[in-house]
């Protein structure tokens, strides 16, 4: 199957069509888990345009939370992906896996440091998601984020670093446990010594827009065809 009217109705929030699809009472209800071309579910539609009030309907319905398409992606990776934050917000809140990943290992904090959407990151660091889980590449969200040239998402990502165990950087540098950056990886040398956090964050910082999109994508593939 291609495309259920379902599916329309969630990614446009058409609610009335919605709510008639889905009731018991209809003469087809329709499953409130069927799957598009791609493996997609309403839920994964309504997430990833951010149609937060059709998402609410499709849980209240017995949408699977977690449902994941041909890529193994759930729903909150997909609106991860694309920065809907009142989509994150309401999977964070009925119980989404946050942690759960993709094929390749792709996390949706990794999905939301790729688009830059440090809300959404921030919701989902929030919900429990870790900042140093790694993709089979062996890329955490803060690589990512570099590689993209995402500042305001790799400044975010650092910080929580900052508060837990050390991070390595994509440019070959690693973060202390004192949250120092240390090495080089293009940086320019040393300028990380132990007492020069500003000077050090600002080097790190100048090594991810160097690493914008002029650089081979960690992901290898796009996230959404």
């Amino acid at each position: 199957m291609r495309h259920h009217p379902l599916h329309v109705a969630a990614s446009q929030n058409i609610l009335k069509l919605g709510t008639v699809l889905l009731s018991p009472a209809a003469a087809a209800s329709v499953d409130p888990c069927v799957r598009d071309g791609s493996g997609r579910t309403p839920l994964h539609w309504a997430a990833m345009t951010g149609r937060a009030d059709f998402a609410l309907l499709l849980l209240e319905s017995g949408a699977k939370l977690d449902a994941v398409d041909r890529e193994q992606r759930t729903p909150l990776l997909s609106s991860s992906a694309f920065g809907a934050t009142n989509s994150v917000r309401l999977l964070l809140e009925w119980g989404a896996d946050c942690r759960k990943p993709s094929r390749g290992g792709l996390t949706p904090l990794h999905a939301a440091a790729a688009g830059g959407h440090a809300e959404a990151a921030e919701l989902l660091i929030g919900g429990g998601a870790s900042v140093h889980a790694r993709t089979d590449m062996g890329c955490n969200p803060r690589h990512v984020a570099e590689r993209r040239g995402h500042v305001d998402v790799v400044r975010m990502l650092s910080a929580c670093a900052r508060r837990s165990r050390p991070l390595p950087s994509a440019a070959g540098t690693v973060v202390g446990g004192n949250g120092v950056w240390r090495g080089g990886g293009g940086g320019g040398g040393g300028a990380c010594g132990d007492g020069d956090r500003d000077a050090c964050e600002e080097e790190r910082l100048e090594v991810c827009r160097r690493h914008s999109f002029d650089r081979a994508d960690l992901l290898r593939r796009p996230l959404f065809r």
